[in-house]
């Protein structure tokens, strides 16, 4: 009879991480899917004819590659969190 009990809770706790590993599962699929964090809109002040060529986001900062508009190239770095604006501009010769 012990036994009998035994194996009852055993199925029972492992149902339970099998419901809750599934829901898990569920929900981070669903954050996955729905994701709705907002872009920053960004003002870059170039000049016109310029293009972005490439950017890389590290942390709370991107850089851009800033190419054409009758300048040299270029990358801005923006910090995304603080303010909305180029922190700092490195010319390509």
């Amino acid at each position: 009879m012990n036994r009998l009990k035994f194996v009852k809770i055993i199925v029972f706790f492992l149902t339970f991480l099998l419901f809750f590993g599934a829901l898990t599962a569920l929900g981070t699929i669903y954050k996955k899917i729905n994701n709705t964090t907002p872009i920053p809109n960004i003002k870059l002040n170039q000049p016109k004819g310029s293009f972005i060529a490439d950017y890389k986001i590290e942390q709370d900062s991107i850089f851009i590659l800033v190419k054409g508009g009758g300048d040299s190239d270029r990358i801005l770095i923006t910090n995304i969190s603080d303010n909305k604006q180029p922190v700092a501009t490195i010319k390509i010769n």
